[in-house]
């Protein structure tokens, strides 16, 4: 003891020390879940982003045509034979307007397994005058459709689904083609 009576010895108690890491406890928790959420989100942001490139690409090439020069796609029909005016499918077969009556479509496939419900190997696929069939998108196709509202016009809804850490992002993209001819 010192002159005053107090004890010299300096030091914390267990009561303090407990608190202080269960303060630090919470602290580092905290960042931790903050890190694993921030982290998510960037791999389901990764993933929308993609799939939202991989519609736009799509319907690009469904709409404006699938050759490099931008040809031959639904926009350049001379006539469309399916859908039927008011009615909807899943393929479209359109008559070229540059060549004579060369017939081309795009169709949702359901892949190898011929099971709709398996997005995974759900396509996109296209099938030019000469009947090639060529993939436009290998998988992730949720739903593909085409409707004619009205004559001159087709509506086409474009659909991918993916999954990121057990949760579903799904891309949905739609446009109105105006046939030109």
């Amino acid at each position: 003891m010192d002159i005053f009576g107090e004890d010299s010895r300096k030091g914390f108690t267990i009561t303090e020390i407990m608190i202080a890491t269960l303060i630090m406890v919470m602290v580092v928790g905290g960042a931790l879940a903050v890190y694993i959420m921030s982290q998510t989100a960037w791999y389901e942001g990764s993933a929308q982003i993609a799939l939202q490139r991989k519609a736009s690409v799509a319907m690009e090439k469904m709409v404006r045509g699938i050759d490099p020069y931008g040809r031959n796609g639904i926009r350049e029909a001379r006539e469309v034979s399916s859908p039927s005016v008011g009615a909807s499918a899943t393929q479209i077969y359109f008559v070229d307007a540059e060549a004579p009556n060369p017939t081309r479509s795009f169709y949702f496939s359901s892949g190898p397994d011929g099971d709709p419900g398996t997005v995974a190997d759900n396509q996109l696929r296209y099938i030019d005058q000469s009947g090639n069939d060529t993939p436009i998108i290998e998988n992730n196709v949720r739903t593909l459709g085409f409707s004619q509202p009205s004559n001159g016009f087709i509506e086409i809804n474009l659909s991918l689904e993916d999954m990121v850490r057990d949760r579903v992002i799904i891309v949905d993209l739609s446009t109105d083609v105006k046939i030109r001819n």
